[in-house]
């Protein structure tokens, strides 16, 4: 099945199953990066920009597994 019958699939039954709008679920598109498959949450334009980002001494990069509490956390921020 090809991408885009697949996304419209999913975004059905995203609608129809737990009452998400399709506008919101941008993150079940996925593209290919550099041989790598992103979400809808990694733009090309971001992912092109990663290269070039300077990081400082005091920067703090909070990374975690999905569903493992990381929503709690921001909150706390």
């Amino acid at each position: 099945m090809e991408a885009s019958k697949r996304h419209e699939m999913m975004e059905k039954i995203m609608a129809e199953k737990f009452g998400i709008p399709p506008e919101l679920s941008a993150v079940l598109k996925t593209h290919k990066y550099k041989g790598t498959t992103f979400n809808g949450m990694s733009p090309p334009q971001i992912l092109d920009a990663i290269p070039d980002f300077e990081t400082r001494e005091e920067d703090v990069f909070i990374t975690s597994y999905p569903k493992s509490g990381k929503q709690l956390i921001d909150n706390y921020g």
